[in-house]
């Protein structure tokens, strides 16, 4: 909708895909529902809202999350003069861990740079079984994660403060219970 002589028009519409499907060699992802409510002036304005289930994990997640199903929604701006992505606000809910985010993606043609905040308000250790000798329980949460690093790979630097509370933890033959405390980390 719009006029030219009076500048760009606005272009606006909605996008959904069902049942989508993404493979690669690092994780595969099945039964993708999404919806993108997009507008178009100068900047592309984007809400989303985008649910899936994890066949196969990478590196970045554990295999105890192959058959998950996760749910993110967003609210972002593309601004392409700026090369950067605003995400203003951001939610995901993942069986056993929800919160919220915010940040930037800036010099997405060459290097592309991430930062954002992260509040947790659950995380289930019991999400995380690393192998079978080893078992933890508790729920984290925390209202301060910064996390900062690029797409092109390598660990991101990341920050902030996690409350733990009724954690449990076996290790072999070593049982710990009723852990809680403040973790600070960097």
């Amino acid at each position: 909708q719009g006029k030219l002589k009076h500048g760009a028009p606005k272009i606006s519409g909605i996008v959904r895909l069902r049942d989508g499907e993404m493979k690669s060699p690092q994780a595969t992802v099945e039964k993708i529902q999404a919806d993108l409510d997009c507008s178009w002036t100068r900047d592309l304005s984007i809400k989303a809202d985008l649910s899936a289930r994890i066949l196969k994990v990478g590196e970045l997640l554990p295999d105890s999350w192959t058959g998950r199903s996760v749910r993110l929604r967003a609210d972002a701006t593309f601004r392409p003069h700026h090369d950067s992505l605003i995400l203003h606000t951001g939610t995901f809910d993942g069986d056993g861990i929800t919160g919220a985010f915010q940040g930037t993606l800036t010099d997405l043609r060459k290097n592309t740079i991430y930062l954002c905040e992260v509040q947790l308000d659950r995380l289930s250790l019991a999400a995380f079984q690393l192998s079978r000798d080893v078992e933890l329980s508790g729920t984290v949460t925390s209202r301060n994660i910064q996390i900062r690093g690029t797409l092109k790979g390598g660990i991101p630097e990341s920050s902030g403060l996690l409350h733990l509370e009724d954690g449990k933890g076996r290790l072999s033959q070593v049982t710990l219970e009723k852990i809680r405390g403040d973790f600070d980390f960097k």
